[in-house]
């Protein structure tokens, strides 16, 4: 869960010449694309999502 601490981590350990590795921004927090994948992946229905989440829980 975000806690809104800052933490330091080392660099990326190999370097490219024509496609530089960079960081693309923050880790996903937990169920940020539940419905995204629901959806988009497994095939169900924007309309049933909040019914299943209840049914299964929440992540």
């Amino acid at each position: 869960p975000f806690t809104g601490e800052t933490y330091k981590y080392q660099n990326l350990p190999m370097q490219f010449r024509e496609t530089p590795a960079t960081r693309q921004g923050r880790a996903p927090l937990l169920g940020e694309h539940t419905e995204e994948i629901l959806v988009d992946i497994l095939g169900y229905k924007k309309e049933d999502i909040p019914r299943l989440l209840d049914e299964i829980g929440r992540p």
